[in-house]
């Protein structure tokens, strides 16, 4: 594997979030998108956010280009607490929590806005802002009236665009590890060149 190859890699994983961000509309018009300036999601503990390398991807080359890849790589914590890419205060980032929202991982992408299918149904993957809407929602998506994306699929898909970097880790291993790909290849690319 190589740069160029990682670019694919990562161009493939953000068609699938642009697809994704059209069932954001959906939520919105059904009153299930999160509210302005929500960061409630956020503060859950790194370790219990999954993701991939190649989720990642995106995020990483994006770090690269604009030069903060370094200061990123440099002082990645462990995961401990919650996610490094969380800012907690409003007043730095008044819209939301995420530091790097538009190259936000899978889970993050389908919280709220995705569902499980169990064999009771379809269960919403929403918050608890959203429980008083919840039951009557599933039964729409039961019925086919509603249109979510299932969380299965959409994770079988970034997943076979490169299964060997789909293992599933928490967010901040996932990142480190998709860093770690993107520098490694990036000084052999230099180095080439």
């Amino acid at each position: 594997m190589h740069l160029k190859r990682l670019l694919e890699l990562a161009e493939q994983v953000e068609r699938v979030y642009r697809e994704l961000d059209l069932f954001r509309e959906t939520a919105e018009r059904e009153g299930i998108a999160c509210p302005y300036g929500c960061r409630e999601c956020c503060k859950t503990a790194a370790l219990n956010v999954e993701a991939s390398v190649v989720e990642l991807l995106p995020l990483a080359l994006h770090l690269l280009r604009s030069g903060e890849f370094e200061f990123w790589y440099g002082n990645l914590r462990a995961d401990e607490g919650p996610c490094v890419l969380f800012e907690p205060d409003p007043i730095k980032k008044e819209e939301g929590g995420c530091l790097f929202y538009e190259y936000r991982p899978l889970t993050c992408r389908l919280f709220g806005i995705g569902y499980s299918e169990k064999k009771t149904g379809p269960v919403l993957l929403t918050c608890a802002l959203f429980s008083s809407k919840k039951r009557g929602l599933e039964e729409k998506l039961k019925k086919g009236t509603l249109i979510l994306p299932n969380v299965q699929t959409y994770r079988l898909r970034v997943f076979s665009i490169a299964p060997e970097l789909g293992e599933l880790y928490p967010i901040n291993t996932a990142l480190k590890k998709a860093l770690e790909l993107v520098g490694m290849y990036s000084l052999y690319w230099k180095k080439a060149g």
